[in-house]
């Protein structure tokens, strides 16, 4: 009955965050697995674990905070510029989003 037990699998990290700094929408996919699409408002916090890789969409780049293993991650991103980021133990990949608009 004690919440201290969840420590004892390795391979998951609960110290994983996400911190609102300016609203903003976020879809998050852990290790491949749909968590929630939801909206981030400044000072919310968020927590998740994953064994692997985050895939984050985020729709506000410059309004959110992440911090891996207790770690802030810097995201180069501006207001309002959508972000497709791919997070594992190396750090943030910048992926392409897919639009259906093919003219860029």
């Amino acid at each position: 009955g004690d919440h201290r037990d969840l420590h004892s699998f390795p391979t998951r990290r609960s110290s994983d965050l996400m911190k609102g700094i300016d609203t903003s929408w976020v879809r998050v996919m852990a290790d491949g697995k749909m968590q929630g699409e939801f909206l981030l408002y400044p000072g919310v916090k968020k927590n998740f674990s994953a064994s692997k890789y985050y895939n984050l969409l985020v729709g506000n780049s410059a309004g959110v905070e992440l911090y891996l293993n207790g770690k802030k991650l810097k995201i180069f991103g501006t207001k309002g510029r959508i972000r497709n980021l791919f997070i594992n133990k190396e750090g943030i990949k910048y992926l392409k989003i897919k639009k259906n608009k093919s003219n860029e």
